[in-house]
């Protein structure tokens, strides 16, 4: 006897998946489940130990196979996003190229830094609206606690104003056109 079946990765990845609204037109798929180090949702495939990222699963179920020696990258720029619409098919340099297109190869001021200007000051206004705890405020944005906490105490990008998030967008679960 094999114990319960497992559910439909589908159904699985959907119910870890929150809608939040950014600079795009359509909204980011927030995974809220476990998640790597770099921010990325880790979801089981199935069997002990099999586990992928949730974008890669995300856009297999949508979009469909991911070629050999192709990786699936982000228009948002968000490691826990993943709406197929904000995903596409690329190599390695690509994702290299559009990390210095998008300034993520040097953020801002600060050579390494893992936020631009716009996130620390949307993660300052955060902090000050005081709805979300610090952990909250870290796993939308990919960071520690003691980033958000040293952000909000002017301990690190002093003179970065507050700026207020884009208001979420009602979930939607139109057809995803393919993109290549």
């Amino acid at each position: 006897m094999r114990g319960i079946p497992r559910r439909p990765l589908k159904d699985r990845l959907m119910e870890k998946l929150v809608v939040v609204q950014r600079e795009y037109e359509t909204p980011c798929w927030k995974f809220i489940g476990a998640r790597s180090s770099k921010g990325y949702g880790c979801i089981g495939r199935g069997g002990q130990g099999n586990l992928v990222v949730a974008h890669r699963a995300s856009w297999e179920l949508f979009v469909g196979p991911i070629p050999d020696g192709l990786f699936v990258l982000h228009h948002c720029n968000r490691p826990p996003c993943c709406n197929p619409q904000h995903l596409y098919l690329g190599t390695n340099q690509d994702n290299m190229d559009f990390m210095v297109a998008c300034g993520r190869a040097s953020r801002d001021r600060f050579r390494g830094a893992k936020l631009t200007e716009l996130e620390v000051g949307e993660i300052r206004f955060l902090t000050t609206e005081g709805q979300l705890t610090l952990q909250e405020i870290a796993d939308e944005y990919g960071i520690g606690t003691s980033v958000v906490s040293n952000i909000k105490l002017g301990n690190t990008w002093i003179g970065v104003e507050p700026i207020e998030p884009a208001p979420p967008a009602p979930f939607t679960d139109e057809p995803i056109a393919r993109r290549v």
